[in-house]
């Protein structure tokens, strides 16, 4: 008998047995078949789904807290190059209720909270796969499948609905000067269209735009930029400077900026270039009275990292500055002082001109044997509490606490000297400039950042603010101040340099020298690649195939064991 008989004759002995074999072979052939299949086509629809939803978008730029030039798009567009976009873009939390105006009082409208409201033009709407859907006129809203699923056959196009957002504050709320009122701003939209079915390009696209990657259907509403900047007063305008006399033009603002083309490296470098100080809140106060330039900002309190960005400049004055809400005679507390400001100051830094020296009580300089538990006030202030070299005055102050409560503190300081109220005393750009604050006429004008006693102001305290403003009563060490008053923004309320004025050119070297210095990523706004980001995140740290093979084999060898 040949072999291959043998082997015909063995197949044929044992065809049931063979039967089994083959038809385990070709099952299990399927199921990891199947299994490979599965698996890569659950990593492409998640990748389809992320790229769907960015359209054009590779890059991000924002700080949602932080508000850059409009024009900024357009400049960094121009320095990336390369036929790259960019397109602003503002991005705010809120809610919708149905009924428009109609709905004021009466609360009968659906509401839907936590949505995703954007602020968009035509540059933004042509980098994104938006079908038939056109972008928000002013006064329109385009609202997602996600918004419309909770409000339900009270909202479709043509309809009105109210958007509910939080007014965005320059200065942190949980800051002195903050504002603490959840101040709510509402405006009555036209629905122009609603993400359905109908535009499945739309549903896929536009319908779920989002920056970070998510599987989940988002509640987002788009309107038109323009109204969101009028509305949050972000808009381009013109306000009158009642404190410096003049007008300050305010450009129109933005929080984000995303960006299509150019690689993360060179979109980095091109916003490293065109980012300016105006773009940070940060402006350079030019001081023509004393001989120098503060850069301040409208935080009212700089980040460390912009401090240390204006380390390698010479002549420089740190300053932290603090509202205490009574000075008084400890000895004789009917004597006080309310709302004054209190400056804290580096004695070496204020030893010589331009910020210097501090003289009174026959020393050329009481500011420079400064001991941390004294104090130095001006002769306004000595004359108000009857105090003088040795007295011992109390300050009232506000702290900040964990939650933005404002607990009441007590420190009693020994008076180190008197200084008089002349040349660096005399000097109301130790304060920084705080629109509604140092700006107004008297003290029952203030936009009030907590609730203050003006039932307690003295004549004096309303003359002095008539003559002085936000002049600094009384002045401790730089190292006792921040002990006080440091908050997790910064430790500067102000940084002042020996750069005069009226020099132009100095000033442009100062800017530069700042701008090329800042760590933009620690003030959030690095670059965020997000087109890389969320293709990494479909494909997982685990394949989906091997996951499913996995799965494959244990089914085969469960079955393998059942059989035998």
């Amino acid at each position: 008998m040949s072999r291959w008989s043998l082997l015909k004759a063995t197949l044929f002995y044992h065809w049931r047995a063979n039967l089994a074999v083959g038809l385990g072979v070709v099952a299990a052939t399927a199921v990891i078949t199947g299994a490979l299949v599965v698996g890569d086509s659950v990593q492409t629809s998640l990748l389809d789904m992320h790229l769907d939803r960015l359209g054009q978008v590779d890059m991000a730029v924002g700080g949602r807290d932080r508000f850059v030039r409009e024009d900024l798009a357009a400049e960094l567009q121009a320095a990336i190059g390369s036929g790259a976009k960019v397109a602003p873009l503002m991005m705010m939390r809120g809610s919708l209720e149905t009924g428009g105006s109609e709905s004021v009082g009466a609360r009968t409208g659906m509401r839907v909270g936590g949505v995703m409201v954007y602020g968009v033009d035509s540059r933004f709407w042509d980098l994104t796969q938006h079908g038939n859907l056109p972008v928000p006129a002013p006064g329109e809203v385009v609202l997602s499948e996600g918004v419309a699923a909770e409000l339900g056959s009270r909202v479709s196009v043509g309809q009105q609905v109210r958007l509910w957002m939080e007014l965005p504050n320059a200065i942190p709320r949980d800051t002195l000067l903050g504002e603490r009122d959840d101040d709510t701003i509402d405006m009555v939209l036209d629905v122009k269209g609603v993400v359905g079915p109908d535009d499945p390009v739309a549903r896929r696209g536009v319908g779920r735009f989002d920056l970070n990657p998510s599987q989940q259907l988002p509640k987002l509403a788009f309107v038109a930029l323009e109204t969101l900047q009028e509305t949050l007063v972000l808009n381009k305008r013109r306000v009158r400077n009642r404190e410096q006399r003049r007008f300050d033009n305010y450009p129109a603002r933005v929080n984000s900026l995303v960006v299509a083309g150019g690689t993360p490296q060179a979109v980095s470098d091109a916003l490293t270039q065109t980012l300016s100080l105006e773009d940070l809140g940060l402006s350079l106060r030019k001081l023509e009275k004393h001989g120098y330039v503060a850069l301040e900002s409208n935080r009212m309190v700089l980040d460390d990292t912009i401090v240390a960005a204006a380390g390698s400049l010479p002549g420089q004055s740190r300053v932290l500055v603090h509202l205490a809400n009574r000075l008084s005679n400890a000895e004789d507390p009917s004597r006080y002082s309310m709302y004054s400001i209190v400056g804290g100051l580096v004695p070496e830094q204020v030893a010589a001109a331009p910020f210097g020296p501090f003289a009174g009580g026959g020393s050329d300089d009481v500011m420079s044997d400064l001991p941390d538990d004294s104090i130095v006030i001006n002769r306004w202030l000595a004359d108000d509490l009857g105090l003088e070299r040795g007295g011992r005055l109390t300050m009232t102050y506000h702290l900040v606490g964990s939650h933005g409560e404002l607990p009441e503190e007590q420190r009693t300081f020994r008076v180190h000297a008197v200084t008089e109220l002349t040349g660096p005393a005399d000097d109301r750009g130790l304060t920084p400039h705080v629109p509604g604050i140092t700006d107004v006429r008297t003290f029952r004008d203030w936009r009030q950042p907590f609730k203050m006693d003006l039932d307690a102001l003295t004549q004096r305290d309303d003359d002095y603010w008539d003559e002085f403003r936000a002049t600094p009563k009384a002045f401790v060490t730089y190292k006792t101040a921040t002990e006080m008053w440091q908050s997790r923004y910064g430790t500067a309320t102000s940084l002042r340099m020996a750069v005069d004025p009226g020099d132009a050119v100095a000033r442009k070297e100062v800017r530069e020298v700042i701008e090329q210095g800042i760590d933009l990523s620690s003030l959030g706004l690095s670059v965020q690649p997000v087109k890389q980001h969320g293709v990494r995140a479909a494909s997982g740290t685990t394949p989906f195939s091997g996951l499913f093979i996995g799965f494959s084999f244990f089914l085969i060898g469960a079955a393998t064991i059942l059989i035998g």
